[in-house]
This record gives C-alpha cells, structure tokens and sequence, in this order.
C-alpha cells in the first residue's frame, strides 16, 4: 500500500458515499435543510434532528479526513499488505480478498461510507419512532405492525410469519 493508493481508495470511498446518498437517501444534500428539516405539513409538522443535511457533509469530510490521515501515516516506500497464511488443523480459510478487506487497517476506509450510512439511516428511522405517539404511546404501530404480519390471507394455511399453526398461534 502506497500513500497514492491509499489517496484513491479515499477518493473512492468518497464517491461511495455519495452516490449512496443519491441513491437511497433523498433530499440529503439540499443547503435549505443544513441546520433543520420540518417534516409533515401545518401544526403537524416535526422538525427531525437527524435529516439535517449538514450530517452528509460531516460524514464526507470525515471520511476524506481519515483517509488522508491513514496515508499521512504510511511510510514513504509503502507498506506490504500481503495477507498471512496460518493453517489451523480444523479450520477453513477465507479467501485471500475477504481476509484483505476485513484484516486490513488500510482498507478500513473502504467500509467507513458504509457504516456512516447505514448508521445514520437507522438513527433517522429510531427517531421518528420515539417522536410518534404511535409508537411511544400505547404502541398502536407495533400492534398494527404485527397483526398486519401474522393475518392469514384469504386462501392461505397460514400466515406469511408463520407456516406452522402452533408457531402462528405463538405470534398472535
């Protein structure tokens, strides 16, 4: 790994997360919505913490940031990054890129777009289920949730959530 390579393994990290905010995430890169983003219409509408689009600018200029500072860190004539081979009698190796891409304190920024993301969006999702009073008060969405999840369709033996009778008795 040499300091060039690891600057375009940031590059494309970076890329990464972008297009994964372009394509799944919307409206995450408006500059009306840095600081807040009302959600709902009229005396409805909640102002969520986590839609604020200053958070995809954040993660992107730490995701550069920690690339840049891994290749601060590699020496000038480059680090081997060749995986080790140890045989343990009884265990299966995993492939040479697997071991590469997960052992691999270089590769590490590959995976930061991906933790950021996912991350946030189950942040965004955990939120929006503590400021509803369906969820919090009474739990009417769960309730609704689950009955939706355990109803038999007409025609059907079972439900989707359960083929076993006695299991589907157990969810409902």
């Amino acid at each position: 790994m040499t300091r060039q390579r690891m600057y375009i393994l940031t590059a494309f990290s970076a890329l990464l997360f972008l297009f994964l905010n372009w394509a799944f995430a919307d409206g995450m890169f408006k500059l009306g919505h840095l600081f807040s983003m009302k959600i709902g219409s009229g005396e409805t509408a909640t102002n969520y913490f986590t839609n604020m689009t200053i958070f995809t600018y954040l993660f992107l200029a730490l995701i550069i940031v920690a690339g840049v500072v891994q290749a601060q860190r590699i020496p000038e004539s480059g680090v081997d990054i060749a995986p080790v081979t140890t045989k343990t009698e009884g265990q299966t190796e995993d492939p040479k890129s697997w071991r590469l891409l997960l052992g691999n304190v270089y590769f590490a920024v590959l995976w930061l777009p991906l933790r950021f993301f996912i991350g946030y969006e189950w942040l965004t999702a955990g939120e929006h289920k503590v400021r509803s009073s369906a969820w919090m008060d009474g739990g009417t969405a769960l309730k609704g949730f689950w009955k939706g999840a355990t109803a038999i369709p007409e025609g059907a033996v079972a439900s989707r959530a359960g083929t076993y009778d006695w299991y589907h008795n157990l969810l409902t």
